[in-house]
């Protein structure tokens, strides 16, 4: 997402590519650049108001999923991470059963789906000296994704 500042200092060439690529507009010919960036904005505003709806129904449809007997709900928030993805709702399974955990937002799900997400992840390699004064390779373990658990939902 552009700023209207960032967009004003584009030209028209790049207005239309950046439109083209990121929201799908194509504009006519005779259209000024001043109507480009209004149209820009005014669709970034749209995208940001369905990706916000988008996250309330995953919220909503988490509330529905089964909670399994002596189980309880947990409510927690998922940090956006690194790379491609990093903003996308997080997919969990737990014996074939999948949730979708929209990121950045408070959310309430059964306490299997934060064990699993404990159990997950990546090592991380790094040099360290050795007792005998040479470089060696030292692994070790980092959870996968951030999270704050929040505590029991009553």
């Amino acid at each position: 997402m552009k700023t209207e500042a960032q967009l004003k200092k584009m030209g028209t060439e790049k207005l239309a590519e950046y439109a083209g690529e990121s929201l799908g507009i194509v504009f006519e010919d005779d259209v000024s650049r001043e109507q480009m960036v209004a149209e820009i904005l005014a669709a970034q505003d749209n995208a940001d108001d369905e990706a916000a709806q988008d996250q309330q129904d995953e919220a909503e449809e988490l509330s529905k999923v089964e909670v399994m007997p002596n189980e309880k709900r947990i409510r927690l928030t998922i940090h956006e991470a690194e790379g491609p993805g990093g903003d996308k709702p997080l997919p969990v399974s737990v014996n074939g059963v999948a949730i979708s955990i929209p990121r950045n937002m408070e959310v309430d799900v059964p306490e299997r789906y934060i064990e699993a997400l404990k159990l997950c992840v990546s090592t991380v390699y790094e040099f360290k000296k050795g007792k005998d004064g040479t470089d060696e390779m030292v692994g070790r373990q980092v959870p996968r994704f951030g999270m704050t658990i929040l505590g029991p939902v009553e």
